[in-house]
């Protein structure tokens, strides 16, 4: 008889499981795996900086894990509904796509720098400052390079060359090149340590740094350049299941928005912290 009664007690349990499960999966029809976000950058970069940091927060509002992978060279054409990309999403923030949603969570402005001892002190003193027939040499981090062709009439007249950051910093400090550019998160730490000086932010409005100061947009002298700061943040292949899209939507306007963690690290390192949605085929402009 006690034979009998563990047998059904099993059956019935099995058969409460499997109503259970089919539950779930009505629930959450096709989100029962793993997403992999792969950064397109080296491990330690900028950009896999910037994104990881995002990680735990976009976890927490998940039903599942998220891997991140670094793939140099992988090409957000190659992403598919579980397979989303993260770092540098310019164009797909600056202009319309039909297939991409994209998650602002940083803006990143570039920096004009200089050594504490060099003549230059202002955005101004660049077009004082005796260059010569020639551009102004001033050396660009990588990163930094990747952003749309600077339009100022007055900004023009300094040539950007991209450089190593390590090289740029290194050329700068030791009073090799007048100045040098790069985003203001691979700059914060010299500028704090006093090895660097910020002479203006392509920016439409001034930049805030804690701990060390504010540096004025470019803006102020010209007033008519409003450049764009650089976006970081997370793409979203159009064939990701639209639960999941409104899970990272949610994800944004909740718990991103709402981080008192993530705006610390914006400002402590120069960011701006903005976080934006930007569904498929709106833009920004």
């Amino acid at each position: 008889m006690k034979a009998k009664i563990a047998i059904m007690t099993a059956v019935i349990l099995c058969i409460g499981m499997h109503i259970a499960a089919e539950g779930a999966i009505e629930a959450a029809p096709g989100l029962r795996r793993e997403v992999h976000l792969i950064i397109p950058e080296e491990h330690g970069s900028t950009p896999d900086q910037l994104i990881r940091v995002v990680v735990p927060a976009v976890e927490e509002g998940l039903p599942f894990p998220v891997m991140v992978e670094n793939g140099q060279g992988f090409s957000p054409s190659r992403a598919d509904g579980y397979s989303w990309i993260g770092g540098n999403i310019n164009k797909y923030a600056d202009s319309p796509s039909p297939d991409m949603h994209a998650f602002i969570v940083f803006e990143v402005p570039l920096v004009l720098a200089a050594s504490p001892e060099s003549p230059l002190a202002s955005f101004p003193d660049i077009f004082l400052a005796d260059r010569g027939p020639s551009p102004l040499d001033c050396p660009v981090s990588p990163v930094a390079m990747r952003r749309e062709k600077i339009d100022s009439r007055r900004v023009r007249h300094i040539r950007f060359r991209e450089t190593e950051l390590v090289d740029a910093l290194k050329e700068t400090i030791n009073g090799r090149v007048p100045m040098m550019a790069a985003l203001s998160v691979e700059l914060t730490e010299m500028l704090r340590s006093g090895r660097l000086k910020g002479l203006a932010v392509l920016s439409s409005s001034a930049l805030r740094i804690e701990g060390y100061g504010t540096i004025p947009s470019v803006s102020y002298w010209e007033r008519e350049y409003s450049p764009k700061p650089d976006y970081f943040g997370i793409l979203l292949p159009g064939t990701t299941p639209p639960e999941m899209q409104k899970m990272m939507t949610d994800i944004w306007t909740q718990t991103i928005h709402g981080s008192r963690e993530l705006r610390k690290y914006a400002a402590e390192r120069g960011l701006v912290f903005n976080p934006q949605v930007i569904p498929a085929e709106t833009g920004t402009h």
